[in-house]
């Protein structure tokens, strides 16, 4: 399988039957033409699309139609009710004052720049420090960066808030996520 936008190759990361995940050339910006070719190497139908310089969306656990994003505490737990895989996956809320783990895509140029097409050796940190807010209030954060093709982490300290699901939000170059996104907090966890 292969993926052009505005005829040049994209870096497919991947695939199954009803997705394909793929990483634009670097500088590609506006509308243009996707194309896909298939395994058998018959190509698709063209369509349009519209390729933006920043996009950022953090990355969610799928049970509860992706209400919790995909964070992690510095221990390896995901960060999360302790119900939400069924008790199958160890999860653990946050709590105020603690370090998690966050991850995203979209979130734009790293300094120094990293090609999409190339695999990620060591940490690149976003040129410009994104905005994080966990239930409102910022949420610091200590690094903002690429770690691997496509994937961006964020190592964020939990503000003092109150307990619960705490809504989260993410802006960086003006641009702010698109979908609702929460983190559960619980002050005794």
């Amino acid at each position: 399988m292969s993926v052009m936008i505005g005829g040049k190759p994209a870096f497919v990361q991947f695939t199954n039957g009803n997705q394909i995940n793929v990483l634009p050339d670097a500088g590609l910006e506006g509308i243009a033409e996707l194309l896909v070719t298939t395994p058998g190497g018959g190509p698709g139908i063209p369509s349009q699309v519209r390729v933006l310089p920043v996009l950022p969306e953090f990355f969610r656990f799928s049970p509860l139609d992706q209400r919790y994003i995909a964070a992690v505490h510095l221990d390896g737990v995901f960060v999360g009710p302790t119900d939400l895989f069924g008790g199958a996956v160890p999860m653990r809320p946050a709590k105020p004052g603690d370090v998690i783990q966050v991850f995203g895509t979209g979130w734009g140029e790293t300094s120094p720049p990293v090609d999409p097409g190339m695999l990620v050796m060591q940490q690149a940190p976003l040129e410009e420090t994104p905005v994080i807010l966990i239930d409102g209030e910022p949420a610091t954060v200590w690094f903002g960066g690429l770690v691997g093709s496509g994937l961006y982490q964020f190592n964020v300290i939990v503000p003092e808030i109150a307990d619960g699901d705490a809504f989260v939000e993410g802006e960086i170059q003006g641009v702010r996520l698109s979908k609702r996104a929460f983190l559960r907090v619980e002050s005794g966890s």
